[in-house]
């Protein structure tokens, strides 16, 4: 069913197909005036980030399986009622996803480190 849904400037649309499938089916459109929004090729995201590699790889990863299980359990709860949108979860929500994922790189970060520390003694 069609949705009318208010975007902000600091809202992300389609921010899951960065690290799932994601099928776009509808269309954006503006109600006021002239709308300006950014696209940004996921398979070319990957690639650059997987070229990058190290923590800041390793902090997308851990961002982007907490996303997917978000928005999976959102689905899962709500039932057949609920539409995952393009936006799905709220800023507040990315932010505590993103905080979870800074604080669980921390900690694979102390056990490399410890691991790599008794390696070498």
């Amino acid at each position: 069913p069609l949705q009318d849904l208010t975007v902000s400037d600091e809202d992300s649309l389609c921010l899951i197909s960065l690290w799932a499938e994601w099928q776009h089916h509808g269309r954006l459109s503006s109600k006021f005036g002239t709308s300006r929004y950014v696209t940004l090729d996921s398979e070319k995201f990957a690639n650059l980030a997987w070229r990058w590699a190290g923590p800041f790889y390793r902090y997308l990863q851990i961002f982007g399986v907490l996303l997917t299980d978000a928005v999976e359990k959102r689905s899962q709860e709500a039932g057949e009622d609920f539409t995952i949108t393009d936006m799905t979860l709220s800023k507040e929500e990315l932010l505590t996803l993103s905080e979870k994922a800074q604080k669980f790189d921390g900690i694979l970060r102390k056990y490399t480190y410890h691991s790599e520390a008794a390696e070498a003694s």
